[in-house]
C-alpha cells in the first residue's frame, strides 16, 4: 500500500472521529442520555475500528530500541495461539510488534488474530499485560 493510501486511511479514521465527536457534543447539549447517544454512532464506531486496524496492517513501522524491556517478548505463532485459545483477550493488555531488537510503534490485540488481521513481517510480539 502507498504512503498515501495510509494517509487517506488517517484522513476517514480522523472525519469519522470528529463527526462522532460532534454527535456526542450535540446529545449533551440536547440532554440526551449516554446510552442513547452512543446507538447513533454505532455504525461509524465500528467503520473506526476496522479502518484502524486495516492501517496497523499496511503502516511503515518505527523500530525503538532499548536496553530492557518490561513486556513479555514472544513468538508471534505463540502470541496467536494463546489469542485463538482464549488466553488473551483485548481487556488483558496490548501487544507490539517486534523484532529481536526492538519494539515497533504497531499495537496488536487479540481480537485482530480472531478475524485474521496479523502481519507477516514481524517473529515476535511484545506483550504488555494491564
Amino acid at each position: 500500500m502507498t504512503q498515501q493510501n495510509v494517509k487517506n486511511i488517517e484522513k476517514e479514521i480522523q472525519a469519522l472521529n470528529s463527526k462522532i465527536d460532534k454527535h456526542f457534543d450535540e446529545c449533551a447539549s440536547k440532554g440526551i442520555d449516554w446510552e442513547e447517544a452512543i446507538k447513533g454512532v454505532y455504525d461509524d464506531r465500528l467503520k473506526v475500528i476496522e479502518l484502524d486496524r486495516e492501517l496497523r496492517m499496511v503502516k511503515d513501522p518505527a523500530i525503538k530500541k532499548r536496553d530492557e524491556w518490561k513486556g513479555e517478548l514472544m513468538s508471534l505463532e505463540e502470541f496467536v495461539n494463546f489469542c485463538v485459545d482464549g488466553y488473551f483477550v483485548d481487556d488483558d493488555g496490548i501487544g507490539y510488534y517486534a523484532t529481536d531488537y526492538g519494539e515497533s510503534d504497531i499495537e496488536i490485540y487479540p481480537s485482530d488474530v480472531l478475524v485474521g488481521k496479523v502481519r507477516k513481517d514481524f517473529l515476535y510480539i511484545r506483550w504488555y499485560n494491564r
